[in-house]
């Protein structure tokens, strides 16, 4: 009717969470069987007994378990603060020009955050085509 209706459980939660678990763990299993459909699942070497997809889906079925546990969050606390999450990741870029230290020879190297070592500022190089690559992955679609 063109009015806001307040979730009932706003409080705590948006969806509950045991649906979300059912409904997550039917879309991801529906997404594997249409993977392995497709021809796109690699199964490794000791797993070709289930090439089949008749196998497949018996295999999934007796193997996954029934009752999955999905991590949630508390909601956000408003809609300024969803404003200014999804604003760091579409109003940013991936990397600054000033990390950039040089281009040359078909290498770019550049300035990264190792987070595996105390979060301190080390420097590295990729081939361009590998950086063009990482660096695409963090344009968001249209």
């Amino acid at each position: 009717r063109g009015e806001w209706v307040e979730p009932r459980y706003s409080s705590t939660f948006l969806f509950p969470v045991k649906a979300l678990s059912n409904v997550f763990r039917a879309k991801f299993l529906s997404g594997l069987i249409a993977a392995h459909s497709r021809g796109d699942l690699k199964l490794p070497d000791e797993l070709t007994q289930f090439s089949d997809l008749c196998a497949f889906r018996q295999w999934l079925f007796h193997t996954v378990p029934k009752a999955w546990v999905v991590y949630s969050k508390p909601p956000f606390s408003g809609p300024a603060e969803v404003v200014k999450y999804i604003g760091r990741y579409t109003h940013s870029t991936a990397i600054s020009n000033n990390r950039i230290i040089s281009v040359k020879d078909d290498t770019v190297e550049f300035w990264f955050k190792n987070t595996r070592n105390k979060s301190r500022w080390e420097t590295t190089s990729l081939p361009v085509m590998e950086f063009i690559d990482r660096f695409l992955l963090h344009v968001l679609p249209k």
